[in-house]
C-alpha cells in the first residue's frame, strides 16, 4: 500500500474506478494491485510512503484502540482518503519525512521505523471520526491563531500581537497552543516557514538565502537551522529534489 500526503500544491489522483482530488495537507492510502496517475494542477509536493499492510496490522494490533481501524484500512480495496486537523500538519509533515527515510516498512526495518509509523497513524483519521490515538483538541482561537499565521509567514509576528488577534491573553494563547499543538506559537512559526522555504526550493525559482527572506527570515544562518530541525537537511540539498511542474505527475 501506498500513503500519500500533499505538502503542496493540488493534484488529482486517478485509477481504473474513479479519481481522488488532494489538496494542501490532504492524505490518503492508496490499495496495492492498481495503477495510479497523479494529475497536478501547476506545482504540487508529495510526500508518499510504502507500507507493507500485513506486517503493520501484526505489529500495531496490540493498540487495541487502534485496530479496527486498520484491519479496514488494510483490507480495502478502493483509495481511502483520510484527515488531518490543521493543528497537527506539522508533526505529521515532519513524521512522514522520517518515514521516508526507509522506502517499505517490513519485517527488515528497524523498531524506529514501526514507531514512527505507528506516530503517523496517531495523527490521522476517517472523516467524521475522531483521530486515532489523539482526542480531539480543536479550539476555534487556536485555529484563527494557526490559520492568521499560515497567511503571512513573513510577519514579524510576537505572541501578544497573536493574542490580541483572536482576543486571548498571551498566557492562554501560549498555554492552548502548546496543549493543541504539543507547541509553542514560536515553534509552530519556524516550522510552517521551512515548509514553505522547501516548496520555494524544490520549485527551483529562488535560491536559498530569497527563500528565506520570503518567508519572514532576515538571518540566513536562522533560517538553516531551522530547515534543517525540520527536514534534517541543509536547504542546499532541496534543489536537487525532483516535483512536476505539468502533466503527469508520476505512474503510481
Amino acid at each position: 500500500m501506498k500513503l500519500v500526503y500533499v505538502s503542496g500544491g493540488r493534484t488529482k489522483i486517478t485509477y481504473d474506478a474513479g479519481a481522488l482530488p488532494m489538496g494542501e495537507g490532504e492524505i490518503a492510502f492508496l490499495p496495492a494491485d492498481r495503477t495510479y496517475v497523479g494529475s497536478p494542477s501547476a506545482v504540487v509536493e508529495t510526500i508518499a510512503v510504502y507500507i507493507d499492510p500485513q506486517f503493520a496490522l501484526d505489529q500495531l494490533r496490540w493498540l487495541p484502540s487502534t485496530a479496527p481501524f486498520l484491519e479496514e484500512l488494510f483490507s480495502a480495496t478502493e483509495p481511502r482518503p483520510l484527515t488531518v486537523t490543521p493543528h497537527r500538519r506539522s508533526q505529521l509533515h515532519r513524521r512522514l519525512h522520517e518515514l521516508t527515510q526507509v522506502q517499505t516498512i517490513s519485517p527488515n526495518s528497524e523498531l524506529q521505523q514501526m514507531a514512527g509509523l505507528a506516530r503517523v497513524f496517531g495523527l490521522i483519521h476517517p472523516d467524521g471520526e475522531v483521530p486515532v490515538f489523539l482526542p480531539d483538541l480543536q479550539h476555534p482561537e487556536i485555529e484563527e491563531a494557526i490559520r492568521l499565521l499560515e497567511s503571512d509567514l513573513e510577519c514579524s509576528w510576537t505572541v501578544r500581537a497573536l493574542a490580541d488577534r483572536v482576543a486571548l491573553s498571551p498566557s492562554q494563547l501560549t498555554r492552548l497552543f502548546a496543549r493543541h499543538t504539543g507547541m509553542s506559537p514560536a515553534r509552530y512559526l519556524r516550522e510552517a516557514r521551512a515548509r514553505r522555504m522547501h516548496q520555494l526550493l524544490i520549485r527551483g525559482v529562488v535560491n536559498v538565502s530569497e527563500a528565506a527572506r520570503l518567508v519572514g527570515w532576515s538571518d540566513l544562518s536562522h533560517a538553516s537551522r531551522a530547515y534543517r530541525a525540520v527536514f534534517g537537511q541543509a536547504p542546499s540539498t532541496a534543489k536537487s529534489q525532483q516535483v512536476a511542474d505539468s502533466g503527469v505527475l508520476e505512474d503510481w
